[in-house]
């Protein structure tokens, strides 16, 4: 859908501007651009869907819903809407629902690729089930999408990962071969070394903002280091939301960026120069852009609000610019565990470094040694949280980060697996299952395949020192 004409209105919808609003976090703003288009054609369901986009991004889990089956309803073989409304309902534990309308696709038609793909996000598949052989019968489809072929090598590898983990392996290493995409190595490590060079010690701030607002807090780390399981144990406090995966820090940052260039005349020196001379005004104004893009359920009041994008991680200086009482907290996962599972999910745009064991210990290295540059500068407000220790001495751990977040304790965060929010990444249904040691040593199956990891990380002296430093955080 690139435009949408209206006779009473010569205006055109445009899908660009709607993308530029999404990309950026801003679904306000996207909802406002949206409506007078929705106006003019209540029943259009390409508007429709991105309607429920911004409520499901908003965090309006049921009117978002309620737009998708208003679509099914009105279009009923339109499989885009159908699709969409099985995986959200399977995003907030909805899996029964979620499992009806995909068994009611195979039904109609036995060959619905998609919706046998969707079934393995849904149901415990085991070797040898019938379910798992139409899927390897697929794969024997020369037909079949480069999209398909790649989703199904993985969840194949998932289901077989338990008995078969040679062959599992192999099937990860197949489904990333066909997403390769560009890595830049060096484009990475400028940017963590821009990092040390621009944030001094203590970090340059705007004045605290003013006004009736809640207090902030980050909670960051690599993909898959158990940053879903921490949200969804601290939103179970009554005065705690969450923003979950939503990107207002960085459209800030890059507004602030923008700003700052552009009174610049010979350009930055490198990507983070521009923090050494930004103004108060700009500062401000990146705050206010902030402010007015953090979305909350409705209704919620809370005293902190939380944010779980991983790649926050980088941002955590520009976050203590804009917002000088914000507290953040790092995850530490296992680095063989979390590359393992950043190898074997199907990430998509803005994760290319997954898609090989060699660029994943790259940027595991590049993420620590941003970490130690903030930890110095940022002091007490950044908290380094083992993952270990969280799911193995719950209580205490728990304790020690609301503390840290100057929240009261609530004994409702010890239930994550209770938390009525979506959860959109690829941990929610580990988190389901409530806090456990499953996450633990994964790797140790998969040992033999992980060398080129291991050496990335820079050898075995490296992980153990990793390890030593994880025992200290109790």
């Amino acid at each position: 859908m690139s435009h949408l004409a209206h006779t009473n209105n010569p205006a055109k919808f445009e899908i660009g501007t709607y993308l530029r609003f999404a990309q950026d976090g801003q679904y306000t703003s996207a909802f406002s651009y949206l409506q007078p288009f929705v106006a003019q054609a209540p029943q259009n369901p390409d508007l429709l869907e991105l309607v429920s986009e911004c409520y499901w991004q908003l965090g309006m889990k049921q009117r978002s819903l309620s737009v998708l089956q208003l679509v099914v309803q009105m279009y009923p073989q339109r499989q885009q809407s159908i699709f969409c409304l099985a995986g959200r309902l399977g995003q907030i534990g909805q899996t029964e629902a979620a499992k009806a309308i995909y068994h009611a696709l195979i039904q109609d038609n036995p060959d619905n690729v998609d919706a046998y793909i969707g079934l393995t996000f849904v149901e415990d598949l085991q070797p040898g089930n019938p379910t798992t052989e139409r899927l390897r019968q697929f794969l024997d489809d020369p037909s079949l999408s480069r999209n398909n072929r790649y989703t199904l090598l993985t969840a194949l590898g998932h289901i077989l990962k338990k008995h078969s983990p040679d062959e599992a392996f192999m099937l990860f290493t197949q489904s990333n071969a066909l997403q390769e995409a560009p890595y830049s190595p060096t484009e990475i490590e400028n940017e963590v070394e821009a990092q040390g060079k621009a944030f001094k010690s203590p970090v340059r701030i705007a004045q605290p903002p003013q006004g009736n607002v809640p207090n902030f807090a980050f909670i960051v780390g690599l993909p898959r280091s158990g940053t879903t399981l921490l949200d969804a144990m601290l939103t179970r406090h009554p005065e705690i939301a969450s923003t979950n995966e939503s990107t207002e820090l960085v459209g800030a940052r890059k507004m602030a960026q923008t700003l700052a260039e552009i009174k610049e005349q010979d350009g930055p020196a490198n990507y983070w120069s521009w923090t050494n001379t930004v103004g108060q005004s700009t500062l401000e104004h990146a705050r206010s852009s902030f402010f007015s893009n953090v979305h909350l359920p409705v209704g919620a009041k809370p005293s902190l609000v939380i944010n779980k994008l991983p790649h926050n991680r980088f941002e955590l200086g520009f976050a203590q610019m804009i917002l000088p009482q914000n507290r953040s907290i790092f995850l530490m996962r296992h680095p063989l565990d979390v590359g393992l599972s950043l190898f074997t999910t199907n990430l998509k745009d803005g994760y290319e470094y997954t898609r090989r064991l060699e660029w994943i210990g790259h940027m595991i290295r590049q993420t620590y040694r941003s970490l130690d540059d903030f930890k110095s500068k940022l002091g007490d407000s950044l908290r380094v949280q083992s993952y270990r220790a969280l799911v193995t001495n719950t209580e205490p751990q728990m304790q020690a980060i609301l503390n840290h977040l100057e929240m009261p304790w609530d004994p409702a965060c010890m239930s994550p697996e209770s938390s009525e929010q979506a959860m959109v990444t690829a941990y929610s249904a580990q988190v389901r299952n409530g806090v456990n040691s499953s996450g633990l040593g994964k790797w140790q199956k998969f040992e033999c395949h992980l060398a080129p990891l291991i050496d990335a990380l820079g050898g075995w002296r490296w992980i153990k020192d990793w390890e030593a430093r994880d025992a200290d955080l109790g």
